[in-house]
């Protein structure tokens, strides 16, 4: 982990009782975007140092589909229509005395995803195989969303 990754982490703890009174009512998207079998991870600068998915808070009133496709777009520069995300389930995030409802979403690519972090909030961005993302270097809510698209559609990894 890199260097200012660690402090990212550091801050992170420190101001965590303001980020459980923040994200504690919201609901929250997550997006498997797929390339070749790999997953697209993303570190984020203040975070507890795991990959996590692209996805984020919904505006209020923002309908979850539409949230979805904005997250991914401030997150990672990809541009996508609504209608080329399916929804693979709901799950709820439960870490550090934490809990928040998500929507996991699906998107494959057919070519290479061309990525552009949003630099005030994204460290990293990688493409991991699913054995890569290993439980303790990988976010709850990665590996929930890879159950839900495991259970949806079994061979969509090796496709």
């Amino acid at each position: 982990m890199r260097l200012l990754e660690r402090i990212g982490v550091v801050g992170f703890y420190l101001a965590w009782p303001a980020f459980y009174l923040y994200l504690k009512h919201s609901e929250r998207t997550r997006i498997i975007v797929v390339w070749q079998g790999k997953i697209l991870v993303l570190r984020n600068w203040l975070s507890d140092g795991r990959w996590s998915l692209p996805g984020g808070g919904l505006h209020s009133g923002e309908d979850p589909l539409e949230g979805a496709v904005r997250e991914l777009r401030e997150e990672t520069g990809i541009r996508t229509e609504r209608d080329s995300l399916e929804e693979i389930g709901t799950g709820r995030y439960r870490l550090h005395g934490l809990a928040y409802p998500f929507r996991s979403y699906v998107l494959r690519l057919q070519v290479a995803p061309i990525t552009r972090r949003q630099r005030i909030e994204v460290s990293r961005i990688a493409l991991l195989s699913p054995n890569e993302l290993v439980s303790k270097q990988t976010s709850p809510d990665v590996l929930m969303s890879l159950e839900l698209l495991e259970r949806q559609h079994p061979d969509f990894l090796l496709q």
